[in-house]
């Protein structure tokens, strides 16, 4: 009980902190300016008289899926995860880990805690989005099918942002200071896409991408059937799931034996 309630107390103080550096706000403010800039272009161009009828509403929900997953997808791939590059090291820095390490307070009790605030912001800024944007486009357009609009978001949105921004809080959680954690995630999320490529071509190495292509070209299908076949949704989730539980036992036996305990 006194393990779950340090990892709720970090987590928590760890949410509060990341929406006072603004890292957050600025995001979210950029995905739903992404998302509702286009709401003022095409007001005038599309009639809700056609987009009527199930072929009229198919239409207009793969125009929402292409405007909301390639702004948000872009965003979870190539910035939301330097939000929290720097979560651990930064308190390593200022000299909190010192402090830390004068209480009982456990390796893994302090990972989880930094992880699980992280994702609380992340979720937190993933809802203001669907919920804001979803509602102006259903008010000023017209409705669309909801069912698939959800699901890029529960089962694509939210996977992508929970395991990249899982694997960075932990894999920079070795480095001594910011800088360093700044640099390790350029090398994450720009680096590795450049070596393991980032084509849509369903091979099992795409599993070590950070865009998810699994993820990322699937809702683009479903958008434009012309995108390139590549991994199931559920084997990227898969993958994504066994690279973070890798991370966390790497984080945590790193942990046990700086700290020697």
């Amino acid at each position: 009980m006194i393990v779950l309630s340090q990892i709720v107390g970090i987590a928590f103080y760890e949410f509060r902190m990341h929406w006072r550096r603004r890292g957050l706000l600025v995001v979210t403010l950029g995905m739903l300016g992404v998302t509702l800039l286009p709401i003022m272009l095409v007001r005038n161009e599309l009639s809700s008289d056609s987009l009527l009828g199930a072929e009229g509403v198919q239409y207009f929900t793969q125009n929402v899926i292409r405007i909301h997953w390639a702004a948000v997808g872009a965003v979870l791939f190539a910035v939301m995860p330097f939000i929290f590059a720097d979560a651990i090291p930064r308190d390593r820095q200022i000299g909190v880990s010192e402090v830390l390490h004068t209480t009982p307070l456990r390796p893994l009790s302090y990972l989880a805690g930094k992880t699980l605030g992280a994702w609380l912001g992340t979720v937190t800024c993933l809802i203001l989005t669907v919920i804001t944007s979803g509602a102006a486009w259903w008010i000023v357009i017209a409705p669309f099918d909801l069912s698939v609009y959800s699901a890029i978001w529960i089962s694509g949105a939210l996977p992508m942002a929970l395991i990249n921004v899982g694997l960075v809080v932990l894999i920079t959680s070795v480095l001594p200071n910011s800088r360093t954690a700044v640099l390790g995630c350029v090398a994450f999320v720009v680096l590795l896409p450049i070596l393991v490529g980032v084509e849509g071509n369903g091979t099992l190495i795409e599993l070590l991408n950070p865009l998810r292509p699994g993820l990322f070209f699937y809702y683009l299908q479903q958008a434009s059937p012309s995108q390139p076949q590549t991994l199931s949704p559920e084997v990227t989730i898969l993958g994504g799931t066994l690279q973070l539980i890798a991370a966390a036992v790497g984080a945590w036996l790193w942990a046990r034996f700086r700290d020697g305990r």
